[in-house]
């Protein structure tokens, strides 16, 4: 009896031919087969709006500080892949699927209430995630209510760079963290945080 072969990882699988563009350590960073873990050191801000500090503090988001360690444990699971960030004494999942064909570089990201849909794209070097529409308990909403999340990830000479900003028209800054990250020994961890 013949074996199945195993299916592409999530993101290369939407990234289609743009993968092969990608430098060799944010690819290593998305073969995500088994669990993988990677560390690494950030910088965390904050936005000051009362409303900004609810929105951050209600879903386990980073507290501000400097030179904070950061651990990310990413698995594969029948749904895509779940992601568990540990940032100083914080700790958020998010659950990442795919969305539309493979090759078009769709996919969404669940973090508690809301589902973020945004578009991969290959640039320069670097990783992009568009944020192009949002649903809250499911229900699509208007995009002009929703979060503005900006993510990018670079290779360096340092090793992986990632920049990850959350904000709102209403607050303005909600949280914005970014530093570096290393592969760590390969784990058996399995972020079970639910999204």
């Amino acid at each position: 009896m013949a074996t199945q072969p195993q299916p592409l990882p999530l993101f290369q699988r939407q990234l289609g031919e743009a993968w092969h563009r990608l430098p060799l350590p944010i690819r290593r960073l998305h073969d995500v087969a088994a669990p993988t873990q990677w560390q690494g050191r950030c910088q965390v801000q904050r936005g000051r709006h009362p409303l900004a500090w609810l929105i951050a503090t209600a879903n386990g988001l980073p507290q501000a500080g400097d030179d904070q360690p950061i651990t990310l444990t990413m698995a594969p699971c029948d749904e895509g892949e779940r992601w568990l960030r540990q940032i100083g004494g914080s700790r958020f999942g998010s659950l990442l699927r795919a969305r539309g064909e493979p090759g078009s570089g769709g996919l969404s990201e669940r973090l508690g209430p809301v589902t973020q849909h945004m578009r991969l794209v290959v640039q320069a070097g670097r990783l992009d995630y568009r944020m192009c529409g949002w649903r809250l308990l499911g229900v699509p909403m208007p995009a002009w209510l929703g979060l503005r999340c900006t993510a990018v990830e670079s290779s360096a000479a340092d090793g992986l760079r990632f920049d990850v900003e959350i904000g709102h028209p209403l607050t303005g800054l909600i949280v914005r963290y970014s530093g570096w990250l290393e592969s760590a020994k390969p784990t058996q961890a399995n972020p079970q945080s639910p999204p």
